[in-house]
């Protein structure tokens, strides 16, 4: 990459320890814009699910005392916006290893590349979650009007408006954490095969039955 290629001539001759974080620094918030369309797809799609699943999850931790069939029926809620989530959080960690490979290929250490390559991992979800949980600070007292008494969404914002203050925060840094473990390694060789099973059993369940 052009801006890791950039700051090679930075770590020569041995710069000072104030120097090198300054450096460090800088390359963060490099890599922290998108550069080209996938990384604007990456991030509309990845803020998108965070900012869905934001909302009922905030709900959910703003009350304290959930019963069961609200509880169920915020995580029916969120349902969709999880395959979104994992499907883009895989591309967002193979993007974040290449830009940390290429840091060390300019004489990062990996400890030190594997941190300045987190900025997009950090700052992507949080947009969502911060986008997501202003919406529902600002949309649950309409919605408690509009939905009937007795919906199990209208019940969960009516129980947890004393909750807010810190529901909103938690939920931010559960999602971001939730993308970091989707898209780890792990996260991605269990949604890989995942993928692989549920495409086996959509082409069964496609083939003609015999009469």
């Amino acid at each position: 990459m052009k801006e890791a290629a950039g700051a090679e001539e930075s770590f020569e001759g041995g710069s000072p320890t104030d120097s090198r974080l300054s450096v460090l620094a800088w390359l963060a918030w490099r890599f922290l814009p998108p550069l080209d369309r996938g990384d604007w797809r990456t991030l509309i799609r990845v803020g998108g699910a965070c900012a869905y699943l934001a909302m009922p999850l905030t709900i959910a931790l703003a009350d304290a005392g959930l019963p069961a069939i609200t509880a169920t029926s915020l995580l029916c809620l969120s349902v969709p916006g999880l395959p979104l989530l994992w499907r883009n959080a895989i591309q967002l960690g193979d993007r974040r290893r290449g830009t940390a490979l290429a840091l060390r290929q300019v004489r990062l250490s990996r400890q030190a590349a594997a941190m300045t390559s987190l900025s997009r991992q950090l700052a992507y979800p949080l947009i969502g979650a911060a986008l997501g949980v202003l919406l529902i600070l600002i949309l649950h007292g309409p919605l408690s009007t509009i939905l009937p008494g007795t919906a199990p969404l209208a019940v969960a914002i009516k129980s947890s408006s004393a909750g807010w203050a810190y529901a909103a925060p938690l939920a931010a840094l559960l999602l971001v954490a939730l993308t970091a473990l989707l898209s780890s390694e792990a996260g991605k060789t269990v949604g890989l095969w995942l993928g692989r099973m549920l495409s086996r059993l959509d082409r069964r369940g496609a083939e003609p039955q015999p009469q």
